[in-house]
Order: C-alpha cells, then sequence, then structure tokens
C-alpha cells in the first residue's frame, strides 16, 4: 500500500537500527507512524508493532515476516531541477608587481640533541580478537517456530514480571522493566530453553538482547541444540557470543549455512560467569 511518501507493508517488521524506542512513542495508525518518520531527521523506514508501539530506523535493516506488524519505508521526494547560473563577469588580471627579494636567510647555532629515552620492556597489551566469519547464504523461506513453545530457565528474578515464556511472546520491547523479557537471578550459569515440539533443520538463532541497561550480560553465552532434554548433552550451535557482538541488536548466532543443525531443544547458557541471563526475544529459524 502506497502513502504519500510512503510504502506500507502489512505483516512484515524490521528489526534493530532503532532511532526512536517504540516504547514511548504511539501512533494509532500506520499512516501515523509513516508521517511521524517523514518528519523526523535520519528516519528512512519505521515499523508499528500490534499495540500500536512506532519504532524508527535510521537504515533500511532485514525485512521479517511478522504476524499483526506493518512496516514501511520513505519515499524520497525529488528535488526541483536546478536553475541555470548566469555566466560570471570576466575576470580582470592585476598588473604584475615586482615581489621583494627574500631576506638572508641566517643559520641557528647546533643544538646538542637530548639523550634518547631507554626502549621501553613492558609487553603490549593484547586485544581479544572476534573471529569472523565468511558470508553465508541461508535458504528461502526461513521462519521461526519459536513463539508460544514451552520454555524453562534456571530461576526467574524475584519481583519482576520475568518467565521465561516472555522470551517467546512475539514482543521486541528491549526494556527489561516493561515485562516482555525474560530475566534470572544473578547465579552461576544461567541457563534457559525451548522446546520445538519436533525435530527441525536449524539454521540460525536470533537474539534480541536488552536495550534499556546492561547489554554486556549477554558475553559467554552459548547457544546448544539437539534432542536431548538434558542440554547440555547436545552439541554448541556456532560461536559463543562475545566481544562486539553484545552490542548488537538483534545478535544473529547461525548454526550452519549449507549444513544445518537438526534438534528439538534449543538452550542459552552463561559459561563461566556469575551474571542474570536476560532474553528480550529468542527467534530460532527453520526451513
Amino acid at each position: 500500500m502506497l502513502h504519500e511518501g510512503c510504502e506500507i507493508e502489512d505483516g512484515y517488521r524490521r528489526p534493530g537500527n532503532d532511532l526512536i524506542n517504540g516504547n514511548n512513542n504511539i501512533k494509532n495508525s500506520a499512516e501515523e507512524c509513516c508521517e511521524d518518520c517523514r518528519n523526523t531527521d535520519r528516519c528512512v523506514a519505521w515499523t508499528l508493532t500490534p499495540k500500536n508501539r512506532c519504532w524508527l530506523k535510521h537504515t533500511i535493516g532485514e525485512k521479517r515476516a511478522q504476524s499483526g506488524y506493518k512496516t514501511g519505508t520513505i519515499t524520497p521526494t525529488q528535488p526541483p531541477p536546478p536553475t541555470e547560473a548566469p555566466p560570471p563577469p570576466p575576470k580582470t588580471e592585476p598588473p604584475p608587481t615586482e615581489a621583494p627579494p627574500p631576506p638572508p636567510k641566517t643559520e641557528p647555532p647546533p643544538t646538542e640533541a637530548p639523550p634518547q629515552p631507554p626502549p621501553k620492556t613492558e609487553s603490549p597489551a593484547v586485544a581479544t580478537m572476534i573471529p569472523t566469519l565468511p558470508p553465508c547464504e541461508f535458504p528461502s523461506g526461513l521462519h521461526n517456530v519459536a513463539q508460544g513453545r514451552p520454555t524453562a530457565q534456571s530461576s526467574d528474578k524475584s519481583k519482576k514480571d520475568s518467565g521465561s515464556e516472555n522470551a517467546v511472546d512475539g514482543d521486541f520491547n528491549t526494556d527489561a522493566n516493561s515485562g516482555s523479557c525474560s530475566w534470572t537471578n544473578k547465579e552461576y550459569q544461567p541457563w534457559w530453553t525451548v522446546d520445538l515440539g519436533e525435530t527441525y533443520d536449524i539454521y540460525e538463532v536470533v537474539i534480541t538482547n536488552r536495550q534499556d541497561c546492561c547489554p554486556f550480560r549477554l558475553k559467554n553465552a552459548e547457544i546448544r541444540v539437539g534432542d536431548s532434554e538434558t542440554f547440555e548433552d547436545n552439541p554448541p550451535c556456532g560461536m559463543m557470543i562475545l566481544g562486539r557482538m553484545v552490542k548488537e541488536n538483534p545478535v544473529h548466532v547461525r548454526c550452519g549455512c549449507e549444513t544445518p543443525m537438526r534438534g528439538r531443544y534449543v538452550s542459552i547458557q552463561l559459561i563461566d560467569r556469575t551474571q542474570m541471563l536476560t532474553l528480550c526475544e529468542v527467534e530460532v529459524m527453520v526451513t
């Protein structure tokens, strides 16, 4: 559907690349959300949730199918054709003037160079290197099978709406205090798991991390996929979440490109850390 200056698509969303947080930006229609984006500097795309939360985007990111959501991009307006400027008047060159001779150079007296400091023997700090992976071509038609499935976690944070089911409720709100994220107590190696109900070919797991605070808490998260209810017996999916990966939102962990991993149970656990585990949404992408 085409609104003035904006293309609207029903049943899709664009995660990440947030310019304006939708939790505080309520709009009654896709047209209002589009108009808000057109009037906001650097806004090029938007997503309207089923709860009328209008998320403005600074980049046109990946589009994903999601029931009840609407998204769109801003159609740039064409500028008027430039008007031809009149030709500049001809330049008149001033008559050349003879430059005065340069003053004679005087050489400064030589000065003795200061002694060089001794070489440093301290070892340089070694930065943590995050391995980069070659581009991955996934098959077309990947979709999420985790939404609404049974879940469990090592503990529920007290005095919070923090149940494990919040991570598969279809709400991508990144404020952990809004009741849309799972949240454990601070403990050693906390974990979360979902039962997909049957075995699938799993290509990728996508985690929407909290953004209101502390995204670094997802560091050392390990994902496992397999058919064992005891998730420690299942093999790891992709790389552990390290370094700059925790700043990405959402975080993409691929289990395989041409060869996916097969499994019914997907788990996420913080390895060798005493910390809280917070997951605002977990998507398991299968064919």
